[in-house]
């Protein structure tokens, strides 16, 4: 199983359940050959899904009464920069990130990674669960790095996911959707989604300037896209700020809060 277990991140806080509340049960690894077409099948672009698609989704954020998990651009620094279908480590460029530098100087860069690396290993362990034990999970994707994400689940699943997740294709470098933030924000109404709980890269918190939008970068700009829609609560997962890190309102933003 992974490395950083679940409750070493304090995760056991958020409200949104981990597994269906019907079933307690850990979360079983499945082992299992993987094949690359079986597991892009799994992979569905929410801007295309088909009707009978739709439908299933809906049925399951029914089950989990509304609630639904994102994660923004989770595996953004593992792409190679030259080549968008190949998962690489970004040796250099990673450290060139300003965002890198958000942290006050209690946090080391041990710190730092380790919360990217449990955020990635803990959306494995969600994707890789049995039916029934996750909510419906939403990826925003770039559209030039879709490949690699694929590529990236292909070489950590241990099986092929027993649900779809659903990807939402965003620009370069932004959370800005790639059909439009409308688009996007009413085929998110049409599932009738009640609670968003947010994770990824990367999150910056920023209490100091008058004016300024306190949650800052990508996944900032997602929580507000999707506060229009519904609550959204911050995950412990999400890099390099979190919901531990978030002093304002401890990680629950509620619908149309005009102080995002």
């Amino acid at each position: 199983m992974n490395e950083f277990p679940i409750e070493e991140i304090n995760i056991e806080s958020e409200e949104l359940p981990l597994v269906h509340p019907e079933d307690k049960t850990d979360l079983p690894n499945l082992a299992q050959p993987t094949s690359l077409e079986q597991l892009k099948s799994k992979v569905l672009s929410l801007e295309n899904l088909s009707d009978g698609e739709r439908k299933k989704l809906q049925e399951r954020i029914k089950s989990w009464k509304g609630s639904v998990r994102v994660f923004v651009h989770p595996f953004y620094e593992e792409y190679d920069e030259e080549d968008f279908d190949i998962a690489k480590p970004k040796i250099v460029s990673r450290k060139e990130h300003t965002y890198y530098k958000v942290f006050n100087e209690e946090h080391t860069e041990e710190d730092k990674l380790r919360r990217k690396e449990a955020m990635q290993q803990i959306l494995i362990q969600f994707i890789d669960a049995p039916a029934g034990k996750v909510p419906p999970i939403f990826i925003f994707e770039e559209e030039g790095n879709l490949d690699g994400f694929i590529n990236i689940l292909n070489s950590r699943l241990s099986h092929i996911p027993a649900e779809s997740l659903y990807t939402i294709s965003t620009l370069s470098t932004r959370p800005t959707p790639l059909w439009g933030k409308n688009f996007i924000s009413e085929e998110l109404e049409k599932l009738k989604i009640k609670e968003f709980l947010i994770a990824g890269t990367y999150l910056e918190l920023d209490d100091d300037k008058d004016g300024t939008e306190y949650y800052q970068k990508c996944v900032g700009g997602v929580i507000r896209m999707l506060a229009k829609i519904g609550n959204v609560e911050l995950s412990s997962l999400a890099y390099p700020h979190s919901r531990m890190d978030d002093t304002r309102n401890g990680g629950k933003i509620k619908r149309e809060n005009d102080k995002l």
